[in-house]
């Protein structure tokens, strides 16, 4: 999970609508620097990754991909 850390980095998410509602079959991607990756004891998720200031929740560290610059 270090490899990823202070990196720019792609995260594949779920999409979603205008209402906040999960889009199924529709992705987005996310790029930025990773400043952390781990599990989020508080709000008990297995898997979070902060990209920017913004957290994400993951399924397995294969959504996260090094951005090609």
């Amino acid at each position: 999970m270090k490899q990823f850390l202070n990196k720019l980095v792609e995260v594949k998410i779920i999409g979603r609508d205008n209402f906040g509602k999960k889009t199924p079959g529709k992705f987005i991607t996310v790029a930025g620097i990773c400043s952390f990756i781990g599990p989020n004891k508080n709000l008990d998720i297995p898997l979070q990754a902060t990209i920017g200031r913004t957290p994400f929740t993951l399924n397995s560290l294969s959504d996260i991909k090094f951005q090609e610059i």
